[in-house]
């Protein structure tokens, strides 16, 4: 992916900042990142920042990564954590086989495991929390 490059809070005109810019010579990817946070960002002066770049005025890409992938504002694709994930692993396969022992693909693999941990961690605890209570109350119903 020549001439592709990857930003970080990037500062439009107005001063309202993009979580992530994706560039290259042919289109422009802006990737809002929300986390547990309504949808409420300036997305018209995202696009306009977008359509700006060089890439952008060609084909312009804006979605939001949300943890149910869910979007808001009309023109941005919703994705969420879990399709990114499975997206991420599938592509990971690949880089696997191509480059087994490269420290880039161990990086990749660690960052999707702690991802997952971090948005399946807390239905497991429910999930066990469950469990717990249903086997206290039926141990409570066979001691009496």
């Amino acid at each position: 992916m020549a001439g592709v490059t990857v930003s970080r809070e990037e500062r439009t005109e107005e001063g309202k900042r993009i979580d992530i810019v994706v560039q290259s010579p042919d289109w422009v990817l802006l990737i809002e990142n929300k986390i547990n946070h309504i949808q409420n960002n300036p997305f018209e002066f995202y696009k306009k920042f977008g359509r700006s770049l060089p890439g952008g005025k060609k084909r312009l890409m804006m979605g939001i990564l949300s943890p149910k992938g869910e979007s808001v504002p009309k023109g941005w694709k919703p994705v969420s954590y879990q399709d990114y994930c499975a997206a991420l692993r599938r592509r990971l396969v690949k880089e696997f086989f191509d480059h087994a022992y490269s420290k880039w693909v161990v990086f990749a693999r660690e960052f999707i495991l702690h991802f997952e941990n971090e948005l399946y961690q807390p239905i497991m605890n429910d999930n066990r929390q469950m469990m717990s209570n249903s086997t206290c109350s039926k141990s409570k119903r066979l001691q009496n």
